[in-house]
């Protein structure tokens, strides 16, 4: 089982981002999203990569995104994989149980895609939408208990596969009433909001060394 923080890396990565509108930064430019801004934060450090890769799409469930996994038979090789998803089960109202289930599918079938198997996967909390434009007049503490809700079962399936499981929904908290923190359509995260996404995966990734 990965332990983080990791070293500084010693050779170029290849990092792959699975996930849906969270990882393709909607309504944004691409390379404003939190992975783009990651890696060139790292490569400020002297990391360098040789490859990042998104297989992500706006609206995707879980269930989605392990059909799409399953369709593009990925080579291994990638050094880093992080799993974001389950915004759109929760969302839909989908069952908890069927997402424990997609979720637990989807890291088995993503840990062979890694140069180590048993180290680099990780799987990343589910950000909660319920303070941003987008949720105005709608039951924001009933969408932040259903964010909850999916993230306890999303942190018990890292419990249960022992993968890291890192948990940002609390910053994606601090954005109520900042109108700048979000793309034009109000539910989307800006530029500005990925940057500090992309700053707090840093800081639980690498220790600086």
């Amino acid at each position: 089982m990965m332990t983080l923080p990791l070293p500084l890396p010693e050779h170029p990565l290849r990092c792959l981002h699975l996930g849906d509108s969270y990882t393709v930064a909607e309504g944004i430019p691409a390379d404003s999203g939190w992975p783009q801004v990651l890696r060139r934060r790292l490569e400020t450090r002297s990391i360098g990569f040789t490859e990042t890769r998104l297989l992500a799409s706006t609206g995707w469930t879980a269930g989605e995104l392990l059909e799409a996994l399953r369709e593009e038979s990925l080579e291994p090789g990638w050094d880093l994989i992080t799993l974001c998803i389950g915004v759109n089960n929760q969302y839909r109202g989908e069952d908890p149980a069927s997402f424990s289930l997609e979720l637990d599918q989807l890291i088995h079938e993503a840990r062979p895609l890694l140069r180590q198997p048993t180290d680099g996967l990780l799987l990343l909390s589910i950000p909660d939408w319920s303070e941003s434009p987008f949720a105005h007049g709608r039951d924001r503490a009933a969408i932040a208990a259903g964010i909850d809700s999916f993230n306890a079962v999303a942190r018990m399936v890292a419990g249960r596969t022992g993968i890291p499981f890192i948990d940002w929904t609390g910053l994606t908290r601090r954005y109520g009433n900042r109108p700048e923190a979000f793309a034009g359509d109000g539910l989307h995260p800006s530029a500005a909001q990925y940057a500090d996404w992309a700053a707090f995966l840093d800081g639980a990734l690498f220790d600086g060394d």
